[in-house]
């Protein structure tokens, strides 16, 4: 951070890594691909791949401003992508601060797509377990993100949060996720 101390989420805890070091990339595509193998896993999940810095982090970075952040995020995807693949795995990543309705957002979500094989949406037609579920033109950007993503030849998984009761929510998001789905395998409703 600006005042020379790692970065933690406020959240969680966890620290912050340098994902604009090719030394990083390297190394994590490399343990990844070691550990998917030993383990006899055909892919890895990225998890947390943020368009922003996240978890009350923003703001806070000394190398790399939010906005730079976005493009280094984008740089990390595409060499660790590169590298998993290359060794026969599916690359799947959870990405954060991707609201549908921002259209930048909207943009750079197509463009990490273009270098995984799926592209997991979480908070998908709702925040957490209940809140609201989207509708209007939330719901609107929300179905045209999935056409979106899946036009660039990536698998969508859309995540929503609710109680195992709440099956209301549960047809939403299934009748909601149903219209944009383009059909091909990869894609599916993930209801948490």
């Amino acid at each position: 951070d600006r005042n020379g101390q790692r970065v933690q989420y406020t959240d969680n805890g966890y620290y912050e890594m340098d994902l604009g070091s090719t030394t990083y990339q390297q190394a994590w595509a490399a343990n990844e691909i070691a550990l998917a193998r030993r383990d006899g896993f055909n892919g890895v999940d990225m998890d947390d791949v943020n368009l922003a810095p996240a978890h009350g982090t923003d703001g806070a970075l000394a190398k790399y401003s939010d906005a730079q952040y976005e493009a280094t995020v984008q740089a990390f995807v595409a060499a660790v992508s590169r590298e998993l693949r290359a060794a026969g795995l599916t690359v799947s990543a959870n990405v954060g601060n991707a609201d549908p309705w921002d259209g930048n957002a909207l943009t750079e979500s197509e463009q990490m797509a273009s270098n995984l094989s799926i592209y997991n949406h979480e908070f998908w037609l709702r925040w957490q377990e209940g809140t609201p579920l989207m509708n209007g033109a939330e719901w609107l950007a929300s179905i045209h993100m999935q056409e979106s993503i899946e036009a660039t030849g990536t698998a969508f998984t859309a995540l929503t949060y609710g109680s195992v009761n709440d099956v209301t929510a549960m047809r939403y998001a299934r009748a909601s996720f149903l219209p944009g789905w383009n059909g091909r395998g990869g894609s599916a409703l993930i209801y948490r």
